[in-house]
């Protein structure tokens, strides 16, 4: 009999310990929902760099227009008989520290084709207004691999701003849906991996480690973000089987 209430008290202390550290996860998590995470305007300015050489540059921007935000990339490569000219711009609200994009804008030239993609996220009629499909540049229609709304749906550098904001609210995993310039569904995966302390053409810098996730075990992708910094990008790395494809560096940061 003694031995069975011993037990019974084990039990009962378990699962009080447990009721606590539920309790206790509960409030955490409610007071991570209930931060609002400021959004702070920056430009950012880095070297890209292929096997130590540094082939081009690359400028992040974010600016607030009133209640609303844009993020705007550039970037200039020359490499060999290869070049590259990029413009991106992604403007979006933030609710509830959840990135809801209105628009996004992307330009390409250099080597082979010139590019020019728009989608528009109509939030009003819940729908996806993407690339023409036809020669008449003034029309558009709605893409047909976007059919169901998705109120959480992001655009190819948007993401980039949730990432930020998630980051600061502790998460370590992220999955990310979004519309990619042709107007198509498409999902990044992240994971956070460690913190690593970079030196950088802007100085030394401590910095989160967060990988992207592949089915394709071949191509890899890891991204640096700085808490010290509002948790700015800081450096990003992609490769291919091991082979580095390009690496970029922040070299000045302005707030």
């Amino acid at each position: 009999m003694t031995k069975l209430l011993s037990i019974c008290r084990q039990s009962v202390a378990i699962m009080l310990l447990a009721l606590v550290s539920t309790m206790g996860s509960a409030v955490a998590d409610s007071e991570v929902q209930g931060k609002n995470i400021e959004i702070k305007p920056f430009i950012a300015k880095y070297k890209l760099y292929r096997s130590g050489k540094e082939h081009g540059t690359a400028e992040r921007e974010l600016f607030a227009l009133n209640s609303l935000y844009r993020l705007r990339y550039e970037s200039s490569i020359e490499w060999m008989i290869f070049s590259d000219e990029r413009f991106e711009s992604s403007e979006f609200k933030v609710e509830n520290n959840q990135v809801k994009p209105l628009s996004y804008k992307m330009q390409r030239k250099g080597t082979g084709p010139d590019r020019t993609y728009s989608v528009t996220f109509d939030r009003e009629n819940k729908k996806i207004i993407g690339p023409k499909k036809r020669r008449n540049k003034r029309r558009k229609k709605e893409v047909p691999g976007a059919q169901k709304w998705d109120e959480n749906w992001l655009d190819p550098i948007s993401y980039q701003q949730q990432l930020n904001i998630d980051l600061r609210l502790g998460k370590k995993d992220f999955k990310y849906a979004f519309i990619n310039r042709k107007g198509a569904e498409h999902e990044y995966v992240f994971k956070l991996t460690g913190e690593e302390t970079l030196m950088l053409p802007y100085g030394e810098v401590k910095a989160l480690k967060v990988e992207r996730v592949y089915e394709d075990s071949d191509r890899q992708t890891i991204a640096w973000y700085a808490p010290e910094l509002d948790y700015a990008l800081v450096r990003i790395w992609k490769g291919k089987s091991g082979v580095e494809q390009f690496d970029i560096h922040l070299s000045e940061l302005v707030r």
